[in-house]
């Protein structure tokens, strides 16, 4: 009797563990063609593009691939789902003596990959642009307001904005419901000139790209003439 009662234990553990593994496989396959990304690359520079993917049924299982240039095809095997996808194109520069990347384009989308499909997907990059929407002028403050509806938000975080002052830059003085607001600032004939730092938010893998010997650093753009959004 106590034979019969430990082989059924057993089974019922052997079992558990058989859907557990199942609940992981990967079951479809896809493939992600990037289109045009010469467009953006500069000579002499190191290019890569990076394919990050989050399963939104489950958060923890996610994805990195990344290549080189010339090849601009993502392909794998995964679990089947609802994906965040987010793809950069990562350009090289040296900061101090040491190189890093920046992501001077990007894709971001949401995917459906199942069994049934052959989850074929053409990717087409955009340039990183300001998200400046309007300037609003009161006296002596300024309101740089951003446009958060531009899917550049989806994926990137602002980490500094600055106007150019009297040949000095001058930072935000706080940040209010998309707007950012200067105190004490002058206007200088048909000119109002911006400078703008970003940088990717969660979805990326650091460690995966430091195997990879990518770091990634912010990304800078300066000499924005904003004047013609003033309202």
């Amino acid at each position: 009797m106590q034979f019969y009662i430990l082989f059924f234990i057993l089974l019922i553990s052997s079992c558990t563990q058989t859907v557990d593994w199942n609940a992981e496989l990967k079951d479809c396959s896809f493939e992600f063609c990037i289109e045009d990304e010469l467009a953006f690359v500069e000579p002499d520079t190191t290019v890569k593009k990076y394919l990050f993917m989050r399963n939104l049924d489950n958060s923890s299982v996610t994805y990195n691939f990344i290549c080189d240039q010339p090849e601009n095809v993502f392909s794998a095997e995964v679990v089947s789902g609802k994906y965040f996808v987010a793809c950069y194109l990562l350009v090289s520069k040296t900061v101090g003596s040491e190189k890093k990347f920046y992501t001077q384009a990007y894709y971001v989308n949401t995917f459906l990959l199942s069994p049934d499909s052959e989850n074929q997907k053409n990717i087409m990059l955009t340039k990183v642009e300001d998200p400046f929407k309007s300037v609003f002028c009161d006296g002596e403050n300024i309101a740089l307001k951003v446009d958060l509806s531009y899917d550049f938000f989806q994926i990137y975080k602002i980490s500094a904005v600055s106007l150019k002052s009297g040949g000095k830059n001058k930072s935000y003085s706080y940040y209010d419901n998309g707007s950012y607001y200067f105190e004490n600032i002058y206007l200088n004939d048909d000119k109002l000139v911006a400078n703008l730092s970003y940088s990717v938010k969660s979805y990326y893998d650091k460690d995966f790209l430091l195997s990879h010997d990518v770091k990634l650093t912010t990304t800078r753009i300066e000499n924005l003439n904003i004047f013609n959004l003033i309202e």
